[in-house]
């Protein structure tokens, strides 16, 4: 028996720039992607852009320790977002990165770049699984306790569950990961109506050193680990209450 294994990494992601250009920004995603049912009456999703979005997004979410603090890196500059978020979002076709835009404020002739109320993103996009991970959510400190977070999470899961006759994906199940110790996050999930399958997946994550986390040997790579708490919907839940559970909630906090 023979085999040979020609495996080569892939180069990094190129460079992310912030400065605007003429050229359309490719977001590079392998799904056809919907605008009209990533919105709701307050809020709308819109791909994240770095020459609009990046610097307006980045100020306001390091403003307090506590927005970043779950997030798995650990960011002291701009670029250190550019690098480890945005880079591998942009080259990856099944990860997209969204923008949380105030439809109010831009109702009201506001430009862009000062409505925007946090991102989210999907994660790990399988067209043979039919699933997807919400993440990263990070509402900014302004729109938190709104219905910023109701409105996003919930166009978020329509747009992967309802079936392509109602302008979704028509996928099977949509699933959020959270630090054990972020019970924020897993009540956040919670009431959208996801359920919790494993209430800790241990060492599902790295850490970086700066980060909050469990301290790894050496050996084992070094740095820092976390465990995750696991939630999901499905597209059975879907259709047996959780889509009219979201949008009770969507028009209950207008």
């Amino acid at each position: 028996m023979s085999f040979t294994n020609l495996y080569k990494p892939k180069p990094p992601p190129a460079p992310v720039s912030t400065e605007p250009t003429d050229e359309p920004y490719d977001i590079n995603f392998a799904y056809p992607l919907n605008l009209d049912i990533l919105q709701t009456p307050k809020i709308k999703l819109v791909p994240f852009i770095p020459s609009i979005h990046a610097v307006p997004f980045y100020a306001a979410a390091t403003k307090t320790h506590e927005t970043m603090r779950y997030i798995p890196f650990h960011f002291t500059k701009l670029d250190d977002f550019l690098v480890n978020v945005v880079g591998p979002f942009q080259a990856s076709p099944d990860f997209l990165l969204l923008t949380i835009l105030d439809k109010l404020k831009l109702d009201q002739g506001a430009e862009e770049k000062d409505c925007i109320a946090g991102v989210i993103g999907y994660l790990g996009m399988s067209i043979m699984r039919r699933s997807v991970e919400l993440g990263p959510v990070i509402v900014l400190p302004e729109y938190q306790r709104t219905h910023v977070s109701t409105h996003a999470i919930g166009a978020a899961m329509r747009y992967i569950l309802e079936v392509p006759a109602q302008g979704g994906l028509g996928w099977r199940r949509v699933q959020w990961t959270a630090n054990t110790s972020n019970a924020a996050s897993v009540r956040s999930a919670e009431r959208m109506g996801m359920k919790v399958e494993a209430a800790a997946m241990r060492w599902s994550f790295c850490l970086q050193e700066e980060k909050e986390g469990i301290v790894v040997p050496a050996e084992r790579g070094g740095g820092k680990g976390r465990h995750s708490a696991l939630l999901a919907v499905c597209w059975d839940d879907w259709e047996n209450g959780i889509r009219d559970h979201v949008t009770k909630l969507i028009a209950r906090e207008r």
